[in-house]
């Protein structure tokens, strides 16, 4: 593996928040929002050259279905 890193992102009642990142050398900890209704990992992957991968996993969810619709609708499913 040539690279992995990822980047966590909060939905809140507010929008979408940067979340910890963690890149090959070096990792920037921010702390989690009390009032996230949602948390997404992008994940970057390089595992060879000329060869790359980027997906998502959700790390955590409300269980509040109606709050976190009306969050994605309002500000996107996705930072």
């Amino acid at each position: 593996m040539l690279s992995k890193e990822y980047f966590d992102y909060h939905l809140t009642p507010n929008g979408w928040v940067e979340g910890t990142e963690k890149l090959d050398f070096s990792t920037t900890e921010r702390s989690i929002p009390e009032d996230r209704v949602l948390t997404l990992r992008i994940i970057e992957e390089i595992p060879h050259p000329n060869e790359g991968f980027r997906y998502e996993q959700v790390v955590w969810k409300s269980d509040d279905i109606n709050l976190l619709n009306k969050l994605k609708k309002k500000f996107g499913a996705r930072p």
